[in-house]
């Protein structure tokens, strides 16, 4: 019985919905406890589906970790509305704390339901080139004006292509962000650091040698101005 229900892939084209393919699931495993079912669901999923169940198998502690999955499943994989998903790709934007294979994958979900309006006459080839085009290009314009600018100048064939590249780019930017703060300090000179502790110049006031162990200056002299040392009174 349970070899008659097909495998799920949400991204393969022409794939049915996912409360469709719920339905016909649970005319299938209705009479299964959760347990039994859940097992059985993750042996029919394919592709990002099987991930999403693998990254979120342990997000639920219950009496009902099927029924968990299945709302959860429905939230991320329903269709939408196909005019408004194609006027969101015009405009989507990476936001703050969205990784960029995140953000690749909220396109590829626009894409897949835009394309049954946009892509109504294309035949089931052609609507998987349009979708991996339209994600490609979404990608390239919402992923941020840096990253954007370096993409767009030796723009990649695949969307597959430009994460890897925007992956380098951002792991690259990250680390000379760092390079840059420790080449600032580095450039400040010597005669230039003041210490805010004693009022000399020199040094920072971290390093200041006349700090008591409670954090005061050891000296209660005057600060000579032209010689930056310490004159006791």
């Amino acid at each position: 019985m349970f070899l008659e229900l097909d495998p799920w892939d949400p991204d393969e084209a022409g794939a049915i919905s996912v409360s469709s393919y719920f339905r016909l699931f649970e005319d299938v495993a209705g009479t299964l406890d959760q347990q039994k079912r859940l097992r059985l669901l993750r042996s029919k999923m394919r592709g990002t589906a099987k991930q999403f169940m693998i990254d979120n198998m342990g997000s639920y502690v219950g009496e009902n970790p099927y029924l968990y999955m299945k709302q959860a499943m429905v939230q991320w994989y329903e269709r939408g509305n196909p005019g408004k998903a194609a006027a969101s790709l015009w405009t989507v934007k990476r936001q703050p704390n969205e990784t960029l294979r995140q953000f690749a994958e909220k396109i590829r979900q626009l894409a897949q339901v835009a394309v049954q309006e946009e892509g109504a006459e294309l035949n089931a080839a052609q609507k998987v080139q349009w979708v991996r085009r339209k994600v490609l290009k979404a990608f390239i314009r919402g992923v941020g004006k840096e990253l954007s600018s370096h993409l767009l100048s030796t723009e990649p064939a695949t969307i597959e292509a430009a994460l890897k590249r925007a992956e380098e780019i951002e792991e690259t930017l990250g680390e000379h962000d760092e390079v840059e703060v420790r080449w600032d300090l580095s450039a400040v000179q010597p005669g230039d650091r003041k210490c805010y502790a004693c009022g000399a110049f020199g040094h920072f006031a971290a390093r200041c040698t006349s700090r008591g162990t409670n954090g005061n200056s050891k000296s209660s002299g005057t600060l000579d101005k032209r010689t930056g040392s310490i004159g006791r009174r």
